[in-house]
């Protein structure tokens, strides 16, 4: 007798990390298998119902007009974090591979928030002015490691990560 063939959901959460692709479009994100050079597969779609999303790895980051950043698992769909990150609208998201979300935000604001932080329920990270009025895009694609940001006030600005993190953490010091 033939064994039932397997549910979709159940090959995305076991295949190998360099087999796998996320794709996002618009709130959802589809879970594709890489086959060699065949059609990809699509094996599972969830929804996060925010307007921001941004995908990395095993993480998918969305994020939403009232300031709150959620962070979910790529393969099976379910929410692992959520962090109210201010009081200002989120405007620009990227789930950036130096293991960052990096969120601009309807203030002008850049916050970096370390994913790994985020899911052990821990709000770390650092924040700073980059525009007059609205941050609307950000990316970490550019110049590693730094971020590239765009505001409302016509400015494209690249910042140095490591420069912005140490700065954050000096003035942590007690």
């Amino acid at each position: 007798r033939a064994a039932a063939p397997r549910a979709p959901a159940a090959q995305a959460a076991e295949l190998p990390a360099d087999r796998l692709q996320i794709a996002t479009c618009g709130s959802q994100w589809t879970v594709l298998a890489m086959e060699g050079a065949a059609t990809p597969r699509a094996l599972a779609q969830h929804c996060a119902h925010d307007y921001l999303l941004s995908a990395c790895g095993e993480h998918v980051a969305s994020g939403d007009k009232d300031g709150q950043l959620r962070l979910w698992c790529a393969r099976s769909g379910r929410l692992l974090a959520r962090l109210a990150v201010g009081g200002a609208s989120l405007c620009a998201l990227e789930l950036a591979a130096c293991g960052y979300a990096v969120l601009g935000d309807s203030s002008g604001m850049i916050k970096l928030v370390q994913v790994d932080a985020m899911l052990r329920g821990e709000v770390r990270g650092v924040s700073f002015r980059a525009h007059e009025g609205k941050s609307t895009c950000t990316s970490s694609r550019g110049v590693a490691p730094s971020i590239v940001s765009g505001g409302t006030d016509g400015a494209v600005r690249r910042w140095d990560l490591r420069a912005l993190l140490r700065t954050a953490y000096n003035q942590q010091a007690p």
